[in-house]
């Protein structure tokens, strides 16, 4: 019986003039000092950054705004001024095109308890009644906003307060740049792909399966039947799945014929004329097992999974699966059975195992 492989210092002088504008100068010092240390306080966001869902240009799409407070101070509302420069003190110009007026918060996270309470087309602010904060990661999303209308970068002008307007000095601040590209396409081709072997062995994957070759039998016995296994495998990127089927016909010499099972499935009864088979385990006789591998989309034939029964009819589809499906290896059981009167010969056959992709 054959079978075959398919295979990202000031001084100070002693006038009164010279007094006076050393008072004067020391006044002015003062005042710079003085506002460079109010700046001092303020400190940065931190882990700052902004994801555009699409950077198209025009396109509506949502923007997530990321970033860590980094120090504990009563936060009442977080301002979001989107320029074309990054600078807090330079004059802010909308980038062309862009509109946030029609934003809409979906999410929040880490500080959260805020709501979208003003918005210009280049301006959100978002505020809650003022709560001491945390140093932690902070994320807000923002759906329903138009992108720039050029190519280029932009960046988001970050200030929290401890009022819920936006007014007042600022407690934090900090930018996040983002950009509108030119877009790349990319285009690939996955081939189409199916797999199928049969084998004596298949102990992985049809890589390493073992030839079929013939099987032979000798001084078959009426009283005992004759069984052998088979194994084959199947897997394929098909959106239609797969189908196996058999083709054959039972042991023949000349013109005489072991009789196939054909009509139903039957038990195997030595003394019977039988040829048959099954993809399933086995007690009666001892042979088989189920198939193996994932189960995703794979149907086998139910009159070749009753244990223990066995058919053959030529043409019969075995296994079927409906999707794209992983490797699944199932076992094949033969018996032969002869009867007492079988003519004597040398009785062989070859039976071949079809799979076919539904591409």
């Amino acid at each position: 019986m054959r079978f075959f492989l398919k295979k990202v210092t000031t001084a100070l002088k002693q006038s009164s003039y010279r007094t006076t504008v050393a008072a004067l100068c020391l006044l002015m010092t003062f005042g710079v000092f003085f506002a460079i240390d109010q700046r001092a306080e303020a400190t940065r966001f931190r882990s700052r950054s902004l994801y555009i869902n699409s950077s198209v240009i025009s396109d509506t799409t949502f923007y997530t705004v990321t970033f860590t407070y980094p120090t504990v101070n009563t936060v009442g509302s977080v301002r979001m001024l989107f320029c074309t420069e990054a600078i807090a003190y330079l004059p802010c110009d909308p980038p062309p095109g862009l509109n946030v007026g029609n934003a809409l918060m979906t999410t929040q996270s880490g500080e959260t308890g805020f709501t979208l309470t003003q918005q210009s087309a280049n301006s959100l602010t978002i505020s809650r009644p003022p709560v001491t904060t945390s140093i932690r990661e902070s994320k807000y999303t923002f759906t329903n906003i138009t992108n720039p209308s050029t190519l280029g970068t932009f960046y988001i002008r970050l200030n929290s307060y401890s009022t819920t307007n936006a007014s007042g000095s600022f407690i934090d601040y900090g930018s996040v740049a983002s950009s509108i590209a030119t877009q790349l396409g990319v285009d690939t081709q996955v081939p189409p792909i199916l797999i199928f072997c049969t084998a004596k062995q298949i102990p992985t994957d049809c890589e390493d399966a073992e030839p079929p070759g013939t099987e032979e039998f000798e001084q078959p016995s009426a009283e005992e039947a004759m069984s052998t296994t088979t194994e084959m495998m199947a897997y394929t990127n098909a959106r239609g799945g797969y189908v196996i089927s058999v083709v054959g016909r039972s042991l023949t010499s000349g013109i005489y014929e072991i009789p196939p099972i054909e009509t139903s499935p039957e038990d195997s009864l030595p003394g019977k004329g039988q040829f048959g088979i099954n993809l399933t385990d086995n007690s009666e006789p001892d042979i088989g097992a189920n198939p193996v591998g994932p189960a995703n989309n794979v149907t086998v034939n139910s009159n070749y999974t009753q244990p223990d029964k066995f058919l053959f009819r030529d043409g019969d589809v075995l296994a079927t699966s409906n999707w794209v499906t992983q490797d699944k290896k199932f076992t094949v059981s033969y018996i032969i059975n002869i009867p007492p009167d079988q003519h004597p010969g040398v009785y062989n056959t070859t039976v071949t195992f079809i799979c076919t992709g539904n591409f």
